[in-house]
């Protein structure tokens, strides 16, 4: 069997992608970039470290720190040095550096220089969760960490649904927030549906877990969780909203519903079938319809 042909690394800027949480997740052409560096840019020295033992490649004093502290100074002297046919490699503490992390303009700075840079890609936890969502849904959009503050959580939850680029939104979350955060979701349902939401814990080590289901079929899955297991590991969790024309078709069966005699109870059967709604999401809105209609009598 013919050997595949080593690529020749020219002297520039590798954007590596690192394990985010089981080290044997780097690839051999990780390992090889991060061998050859001159010099590795890092969100934590110590965490990188690390990674550098684990694959037993030593260099510890090539290891420099970029986080959101770092200012341009000193990236234009690093800036500097590179220009000097030296060869750089920039990695976050876990995943795609760039993403959410303070090593975005550290990438663009070199770009815009004329340097070439190089992408070595790797795992990623927004990625990692969706391919194991089973969600149909293939457009997504990336939001970072959910915002902390609570007047800032409702705003977050009205602009993705109102979004028209995508149904699908990913966000990071704290141990310490998590469920905090679905209940969230989970008091706003009503305004801002939701066809089904999964929660992954822990992504690629031992105790990964993924939770699936409905607003409050999953909130109550993570509250268990949490009683079992405290609040540690990382956290992503993904929201499927249903579109607004969806939303109006199953009220407007449940108005045709009505019309034929059916009580809410059963109207909400068949349109939680028909439609895939949670019966818990439906039947409310039954209600309401209902009451009004006998309102109306």
């Amino acid at each position: 069997m013919e050997e595949s042909k080593k690529q020749i690394l020219p002297p520039l800027l590798w954007v590596v992608g690192t394990p985010i949480g089981n080290l044997s997740d780097l690839s051999p052409r990780a390992k090889e970039a991060l061998s050859e560096a001159d010099c590795i840019l890092c969100e934590d020295t110590r965490q990188t470290g690390k990674l550098l033992s684990f694959l037993g490649i030593g260099g510890f004093r090539r290891l420099k720190r970029l986080d959101a502290h770092t200012s341009l100074e000193k990236m234009e002297v690093w800036l500097e040095v590179l220009r000097d046919q030296k060869k750089f490699a920039l990695v976050s503490d876990a995943g795609m550096p760039g993403i959410s992390d303070p090593g975005a303009q550290w990438v663009d700075l070199v770009r815009r220089s004329g340097i070439v840079v190089s992408v070595i890609p790797g795992p990623c936890a927004v990625v990692s969760l969706l391919a194991g969502s089973g969600f149909s849904e293939t457009a997504f959009c990336f939001r970072g960490f959910f915002p902390r503050k609570p007047s800032l959580q409702e705003e977050e939850v009205r602009k993705t649904f109102q979004s028209p680029a995508s149904r699908v939104f990913v966000w990071f979350e704290s141990p310490h927030r998590i469920v905090q955060t679905l209940r969230v979701f989970q008091e706003l349902r009503r305004d801002y549906p939701i066809v089904q939401m999964v929660i992954a814990k822990e992504l690629t080590k031992w105790h990964e877990r993924f939770f699936v289901g409905f607003s409050e079929e999953v909130l109550i899955q993570v509250e268990e969780e949490i009683a079992l297991q405290g609040t540690v590991g990382e956290w992503c969790f993904a929201v499927w909203f249903e579109p607004d024309e969806v939303v109006e078709d199953w009220k407007k069966t449940l108005d045709c519903l009505f019309a034929l005699g059916i009580s809410a109870s059963e109207a909400s059967k068949v349109v939680s079938r028909v439609f895939q709604v949670s019966k818990k999401e439906v039947y409310p809105v039954a209600f309401q319809l209902f009451q009004k209609k006998i309102g109306e009598i």
